[in-house]
């Protein structure tokens, strides 16, 4: 059964010329994918039908839309009766589709209730449900299949006979249309590229980048020069309100005078800057740029004098910190591990896991020698002389196996003169030999002789059949009976001593593996211990009491004293401290300068990071503002007037009314014409992106042409020559042309020349190059769920031969033997043509081809066939 989307049943209500109608499709058949035929003469509601499909699931009929659209008297409301509603009722109209989607049942249903029948062609006009679920968004097909198909579901899924006579009408960009609109590929690529570049075709449509354009030119352009211009206009009013105050009480700010030693290169005299032709804005910025370079000059000079002492502070607190990191990583986890570390010592874990690997690989040579043979007791002999640490008793049991088999071996040369071939004497041989084997049988419980099954007999000490046996035999035979005896004790014996020292070799493998593996976890244990020893420069393997405790004496002995560290701190504190108790170069966590008393609260790597943040600042600081002078040469009380006189100039320049007023114009005018060229900036920057994106899409756009046009030349080909056979022409080519402005060409190829096909084409030939073109497309969509596809009589102006070979196109496409390869799932095909709808029924009848045949007989009169 198919997993896509099949038409099951149609309910139409007051829709075109139906009052009210129900359409089923493969009734009482197991199959629901196939052909719908629908026959009867012209105006009997077959396309009707397809209409009514198109607009259940669309929300429009493109055909009638279009029509309706092209007339000039559109407006007219007696023109918009009667184009959905049957005759012109006032019910609501009502189409019904039953489907069978990823084999579940859907009931889709679209209702129009608005007397203004024009509007029926869009969505949003009428209720769209789905399972009786009145949906609000998305109101259409693509909702059910979560893909969008509905927009082009006439250009994809409907060929008729008006639609072929398109091809004839189409230029070179129609063409392209026509297939960008078939596959999809680029057609929301070409809306974007419309938007932004506009109708290329109508002038008059602009696209949003040169509607950005034209802005920009007529009004962020003219904005900012008119901003900037007042601007201008302002600053130049202030300067010379400036000058003229100049000659007044500027001059008599103060009767201190500046200091004459110059600590900066483009240090000056504020005269200098207030007599330049700068504008005042750029003086009151000269003054204060000079101001914070004199700041930062006491700054460098306040605390040189604390360089040297926050460098030794931050060196004892390494020392610290290097102390406590011993007694926290080394010194006390060797008291706490301490026979793990020395049980450890100079081994390394890759010498333990080979020592484990060759332990297991003993462990498994043992066990292929569990037994006393002598090839067993050759490799417990190659194991023993690997290892080391063996009992030298146990080897020397062990090698008493050596005699033994010397013996075993001299008593069976012997036995060997007692061979014979007669089994009878050898079976009475074999009872005398075994007596040993019947009375640990019979000491073991079991009542009855293994060999005769006799209880009376067996329950006898001396064993009756051992004893006639032995009897027959002969006294001859004891000699042999001995020393059968005597190679059995020996190979007794042997495989006593085997068996014992196999156990003790497998004792010593599991306990040695043990070691090692306890071994291993000791290391593991250590493994914070080993690295910390690397960083203090400790071979581990060296590591005793008596050396980290020498380590601990060295490390403490290059501490400050306490009281000499607590001193320390406190100088280093004062100096760093300003009026608020922050610490000059140290900031907190939260982003602000740290206060003396959280400094005092840190840990030892608190503050080291905090000393080395105020080194970092005080270098900082010391480069961005070098000085021409020794710090030492610097007066303290020169600074102080400097920095004082700066203010006053600063403050004079401020505080005056008519400069204020002035000056607070011009930094309003100033943040005007700025904004207002960010904009014109921000607008010209997206222009050009917009410029970029146009270009890429251009080129995205080329780049699927490519692509589609070879994806469609093949099969368009292929379908054409299947159908259209008797034919001077040899094939029908898509071409892409065009660089800027995208366009398409269909050619045919004629005695090895190139010409449009419209030119040449027949009008059947014409009608089977449209019908090759649908069936391309569609073939291009099989991996879609949805391929259920609409032929309304297409094959008008087709000769006999070529409708035979479109038939039968058809025929094989639908055949039971194709199901799985198949790009329909369901076509509905309507024909008016009696002899065509004969010869459909006969082919698909014939070929066993899953079909269902209604005929028309009049409008909303119609009977089910097959």
């Amino acid at each position: 059964m198919s997993n896509g989307f099949l038409i099951k049943k149609i309910y139409i209500k007051n829709f075109r010329g139906y009052s009210e109608k129900t359409f089923a499709f493969f009734e009482a058949k197991k199959e629901n994918r196939g052909l719908i035929l629908l026959s009867g003469s012209n105006g009997y509601g077959k396309t009707s039908l397809l209409d009514a499909i198109e607009w259940c699931f669309t929300g429009t009929i493109h055909r009638l839309k279009e029509d309706f659209y092209a007339r000039k008297d559109k407006k007219s409301a007696k023109l918009k009766k009667c184009l959905i509603r049957h005759n012109g009722h006032r019910e609501d109209v009502v189409v019904e589709i039953h489907v069978i989607y990823r084999g579940e049942e859907l009931n889709i249903k679209r209702v129009f209730k608005k007397e203004d029948e024009s509007l029926a062609f869009e969505p949003d006009n009428s209720d769209f449900l789905v399972n009786g679920k009145n949906l609000n968004a998305q109101k259409n097909i693509d909702y059910v299949l979560d893909e969008p198909i509905a927009k082009d579901f006439y250009e994809r899924y409907t060929c008729s006979y008006e639609k072929n006579l398109r091809v004839y009408e189409k230029s070179r960009e129609n063409i392209y249309d026509m297939f960008s609109s078939f596959f999809g590929g680029t057609k929301d690529i070409e809306t974007i590229i419309n938007n932004l570049d506009g109708d290329k075709k109508n002038k008059k449509i602009k696209g949003i980048i040169d509607q950005l354009d034209f802005k920009i030119k007529t009004e962020n352009v003219p904005d900012y020069q008119k901003k900037k211009e007042k601007y201008e206009e302002a600053a130049e009013e202030l300067n010379n309100l400036l000058n003229v105050k100049q000659g007044s009480d500027m001059d008599q700010s103060d009767s201190l005078s500046y200091p004459n030693h110059f600590y900066f290169k483009d240090e000056v005299v504020p005269e200098s800057i207030i007599a330049s032709e700068a504008n005042l804005e750029e003086k009151v910025k000269d003054l204060k740029k000079q101001r914070v370079y004199i700041q930062n000059i006491k700054i460098i000079k306040n605390k040189f004098s604390v360089i040297n002492l926050a460098n030794q502070y931050k060196e004892n607190l390494e020392k610290q910190k290097e102390h406590d990191d011993f007694i926290l990583r080394i010194y006390r986890p060797f008291q706490e591990l301490k026979q793990e570390i020395i049980s450890i010592q100079g081994k390394t874990t890759e010498v333990i896991e080979d020592e484990k690997q060759e332990y297991r690989s003993y462990q498994r040579e043992l066990l292929k020698a569990s037994k006393s043979s002598i090839e067993g007791i050759k490799v417990l002999k190659e194991l023993s002389t690997k290892i080391n640490g063996i009992d030298d008793e146990q080897i020397r049991k062990f090698q008493s196996v050596d005699f033994l088999l010397k013996e075993c071996h001299s008593f069976e040369e012997k036995l060997k003169g007692f061979s014979t071939a007669d089994d009878e004497l050898n079976a009475l041989r074999a009872i005398v030999d075994h007596k040993p084997g019947f009375e640990i049988h019979r000491n073991k419980g079991f009542k009855e002789c293994p060999l005769c099954g006799s209880e009376e007999n067996f329950a006898n000490e001396n064993v009756i059949l051992t004893k006639i046996a032995k009897d027959i035999l002969g006294e001859i035979d004891t000699k042999r009976n001995e020393l059968q005896l005597k190679i059995n004790e020996c190979q007794k014996e042997i495989n006593s001593i085997f068996q014992f020292f196999y156990r003790y070799l497998s004792i010593t493998f599991t306990k040695k593996l043990d070691e090692l593996d306890n071994s291993t976890r000791n290391f593991e244990m250590a493994n914070e211990f080993i690295k910390y020893c690397n960083l203090y420069q400790l071979n581990f393997h060296h590591v005793d009491e008596h050396k980290l405790k020498q380590k601990k004496s060295d490390l403490e002995n290059n501490l400050l004293k306490t009281e000499e560290f607590i001193a320390l701190e406190e100088k280093i504190m004062n100096d760093l401290a300003d009026e608020n108790e922050e610490l000059f170069g140290m900031m907190s966590k939260h982003g602000r300068n740290l206060k003396r008393e959280e400094f005092q609260l840190l840990d030892t790597n608190g503050k080291i990071y905090g000393i080395q943040l105020f080194l970092k600042e005080y270098l900082k600081v010391k480069e961005a503002f070098p000085v021409t002078m020794n710090l030492e040469e610097i007066n303290q009380m020169d600074i102080e007037n400097k920095i004082l006189i700066l203010d006053n100039w600063i403050l004079h320049i401020e505080t005056d009314e008519a400069l204020k007023l002035k000056r607070k114009q011009v930094l309003a005018l100033e943040q005007s014409y700025k904004e207002s060229e960010g904009v014109r900036l921000q607008k010209e920057k997206e222009l050009e992106k917009l410029k970029e994106v146009l270009k890429e899409l251009k080129h995205l756009r080329n780049h699927w042409d490519k692509k589609m046009v070879e994806s469609i030349k093949e099969p368009l080909q292929k379908i054409y020559r299947r159908i259209n056979r008797h034919t001077n022409i040899q094939d029908i080519n898509l071409l892409i042309e065009g660089k800027t402005t995208p366009m398409a060409s269909l050619n045919a190829n004629v005695n090895d020349e190139e010409v449009p096909a419209t030119n040449i084409l027949s009008a059947g030939q014409l009608s089977v190059m449209a019908l090759a073109i649908f069936l391309t497309i569609s073939m291009g969509q099989k991996d879609n769920e949805f391929k259920c596809f609409f032929l309304d009589d297409p094959i008008q102006t087709m000769d006999d031969l070529n409708i035979l070979s479109f038939i039968d196109l058809l025929r094989t496409e639908l055949a039971e033997t194709n199901k799985d390869n198949r790009f329909i799932d369901q076509l509905f095909f309507t024909t008016c043509d009696e002899n065509l709808e004969r010869l459909i029924t006969h082919k698909m009848n014939s070929f066993g081809v899953n079909y269902t045949h209604i005929h028309f007989n009049g409008y909303g009169d119609s009977a089910v066939l097959v």
